[in-house]
């Protein structure tokens, strides 16, 4: 069935508007079409475009592939990239380079081969993706810088812990060492609070009131005379 006129136009007009490059070239590598989004892309007129070789689109290490591949797929019609998505950069027509994502299509018409490519400007997405990465890098470091913190902290911690654990064991070793020193001498040794209250008795008490250390300790008591003559009375 044939395509009216007016389809054929109403593609065109689609053609030309969509956001995305359309060239076309022919088998000798020359642009036949070129849509308003691939004059934008790459800087050319339409009318600079026409009859322009495909290799000013690109930079110069890409070119000799580019003609190779053409000779290739028109001698053997074996398609290497033809109808995949390929990445790769393009060149503008004051000398940057972009990225671009290209895919290719190929067909015959009047005896004549023809490749059609849609291309997409990736520059927006490869600033994005850009600044992701320097997002991940700037979270890994602080991440780092974190972790060496709080190891650090922690370090500092632990060492705490044990001085003061060290700390602990020398005083109840001194403790128990003055204990037993006490607890031998044969002179007496007491302690009190505020309120005459016992708060320590060496057995020497015992032998020189009589009262154990057990009822002493149960007695408020003021020790009256160095003879050891003792008031006490019972809580």
């Amino acid at each position: 069935m044939d395509i009216s006129t007016n389809t054929k136009l109403n593609f065109k007009s689609i053609v030309l508007s969509v956001i995305d490059s359309i060239v076309i070239i022919n088998q000798d590598s020359r642009v036949v079409f070129w849509n308003t989004s691939a004059e934008k892309m790459f800087g050319y007129t339409q009318a600079e475009s026409i009859g322009m070789d495909l290799t000013r689109l690109m930079p110069e290490r890409y070119r000799k592939a580019h003609l190779e591949g053409l000779t290739r797929y028109l001698q053997t019609f074996q398609p290497r990239v033809i109808e995949r998505v390929a990445e790769l950069w393009g060149l503008h027509k004051d000398g940057h380079e972009f990225p671009i994502e290209l895919s290719i299509s190929t067909w015959k018409e009047n005896g004549k081969v023809f490749f059609g490519g849609i291309i997409r400007d990736k520059s927006e997405w490869q600033k994005i993706r850009s600044e992701l990465e320097e997002a991940k890098k700037d979270l890994e470091t602080r991440v780092s810088e974190r972790t060496s913190d709080l190891l650090r902290i922690n370090s500092e911690l632990i060492r705490q812990i044990s001085h003061r654990e060290s700390a602990e064991r020398a005083l109840k070793d001194s403790n128990r060492q003055y204990r037993l020193l006490v607890d031998h001498l044969k002179d007496v040794v007491f302690q009190t609070d505020e309120n005459s209250a016992w708060l320590f008795l060496n057995p020497a008490w015992e032998e020189l009131t009589g009262f154990t250390v057990e009822e002493i300790l149960s007695t408020l008591c003021t020790l009256v005379t160095s003879s050891a003559i003792l008031n006490c009375s019972n809580r």
